[in-house]
């Protein structure tokens, strides 16, 4: 049968048949077409740079970056008194100085490396604030002692 005469036997078909087609291809090509999608799919998509079943399926990308600035091999300098570092038990200093939260660091004493102080955990200094008599954390020695850091910062 050619394309032509197939035509004209469809063209034959009553009115009711027709739109019964009609609307049997409107209802399954979505379906087909779904299925033909699915089947081209991979296996594992790849999400926040995870591939396998068991990766996190949401947006992890509002989650701070962190990274560590200066090592004990190459730490930072002393920065003086002008930064704040020494001013009493404010935790958002180092968003004021850095623009980004330090959560953990450690001093160069005399003696050696500190261990790790995180900042509102294990870091207040058992000295105090002579001038005005207040209470500060260990980074208040960033002023006059070698440190490194671990800082964060939002996206």
């Amino acid at each position: 049968m050619s394309v032509t005469e197939n035509h004209l036997s469809v063209s034959k078909l009553s009115s009711t048949t027709k739109r019964w087609i009609s609307h049997f291809c409107l209802l399954t090509l979505p379906i087909t077409t779904a299925l033909a999608t699915v089947s081209i799919q991979p296996a594992k998509a790849q999400f926040n740079g995870c591939m396998g079943s068991d990766c996190v399926q949401y947006d992890l990308s509002t989650q701070a970056k962190c990274l560590q600035v200066g090592t004990e091999t190459s730490p930072n300098a002393p920065v003086g008194t002008t930064p704040g570092w020494y001013l009493g038990l404010n935790t958002e200093i180092d968003q004021k100085i850095l623009k980004g939260d330090v959560i953990a660091y450690k001093i160069r004493w005399s003696s050696g490396w500190s261990g790790w102080y995180v900042t509102g955990v294990n870091d207040l200094d058992a000295k105090f604030n002579t001038g005005n008599k207040t209470m500060r954390r260990i980074w208040s020695y960033f002023t006059d002692h070698q440190h490194l850091y671990i800082i964060c910062y939002q996206p």
